[in-house]
Parts: C-alpha cells; structure tokens; sequence
C-alpha cells in the first residue's frame, strides 16, 4: 500500500516483539528483533535516502553495542 508501513514478524500483546521485518513508506527497512514495540537485540536497517547500512545491536529503538555502519559511495 503506497504511504503505509508495513511489518511481516512477531506480536506479543499488541506490539512488534521476537523477529520482523518493517519496511517503511519513505523506503527505509529494519530486519531484526523487536521488544514491546522497539528494535532491540541484533537488527539491521537501510536508509533509502543516503544508502546507509548498520548491521549491529540496537536497544529501545536506538543502536546500542556493537555494530558496523556502512555509508553510501555515491
């Protein structure tokens, strides 16, 4: 659906917990686990806009830990 997110993954209570996918209007993804709703444990998210690339740990929807940021050449 053009504008919408969309999740395929795991709900617990009403949230995004255990594994998912959420691809995101503006192109952005996120491949990773989820806790009450935010990304939390090993996640890995592209920018759409400016091609950035983290593979990493992530904690209450922040990356936290661990991780490899990769920036777009062009």
């Amino acid at each position: 659906i053009p504008g919408k997110h969309t999740y395929k993954g795991q709900f617990l209570g009403g949230k995004k917990n255990g594994n998912g996918i959420l691809k995101m209007a503006n192109g952005n993804v996120y491949d990773g686990q989820w806790v009450d709703g935010a990304k939390n444990g090993r996640g890995v998210y592209f920018e759409s806009s400016t091609g950035t690339h983290y593979s990493g740990e992530w904690k209450d929807g922040k990356r936290d830990g661990y991780g490899i940021l990769k920036f777009s050449n062009s």
